[in-house]
């Protein structure tokens, strides 16, 4: 999977911004940009990373088609 299309950074970017934010004074909320980012990030992709697992199914399916067909 390319790492874009992970879950993983958002991941990492929004609890960056969570402790950021917990750490600093909260009129400032520097962390609000970080957690703002990491959930458009994964709106964002979210379609592209349903595309990419549909095609990775599909593609097993027609593996596993096949090898049934050749009788293995």
């Amino acid at each position: 999977m390319p790492w874009y299309l992970s879950r993983k950074w958002p991941g990492v970017l929004f609890a960056f911004g969570l402790v950021l934010s917990l750490v600093t004074d909260p009129k400032v909320g520097a962390g609000a940009p970080f957690m703002t980012v990491a959930v458009l990030w994964v709106l964002l992709t979210g379609r592209a990373r349903k595309v990419y697992w549909n095609a990775r199914l599909r593609t097993r399916a027609a593996l596993d088609e096949r090898d049934s067909r050749l009788g293995m």
